[in-house]
């Protein structure tokens, strides 16, 4: 099976959907995300050192070089704007006139590796 690492997109981007085709075929498509949709992102996130202060500059590059770490969310999406992707962890399931929504995320754009749409929204 190809794996989704053999695809990527012009910013190093992956996307696929892990329920229904192959990998190969998910790549080909480059799905829109929609608003609703359920996705898994796998992104590098920031990092600062262990013990923040004064470091030799040797020290500076063996941490600079440091990627930090692979974070994998999995949230909704609400859209994006200013270079985020905008999800949340929760909606509002009632029938009400506004829906509130609860643990929001802006994730970069940027430091995104990977998104797998995990169900589309209704």
């Amino acid at each position: 099976m190809t794996t989704l690492t053999d695809y990527h997109f012009g910013s190093g981007l992956q996307v696929g959907n892990r329920d229904t085709k192959t990998d190969k075929e998910l790549c080909q498509m480059k799905p829109k995300l929609k608003k609703g949709d359920v996705i898994e992102i796998i992104w590098q996130d920031t990092n600062i050192p262990e013990t923040p202060g004064w470091m030799t500059e040797s020290e500076h590059t063996k941490w600079a070089n440091d990627a930090g770490s692979m974070v994998r969310t999995v949230g909704i999406y609400m859209g994006s704007n200013k270079g985020f992707l905008n999800l949340v962890g929760d909606i509002d399931a009632d029938d009400v006139d506004k829906k509130s929504v609860l643990r929001p995320i802006n994730v970069g754009k940027g430091f995104i590796k990977e998104i797998y749409i995990l169900k589309r929204a209704k």
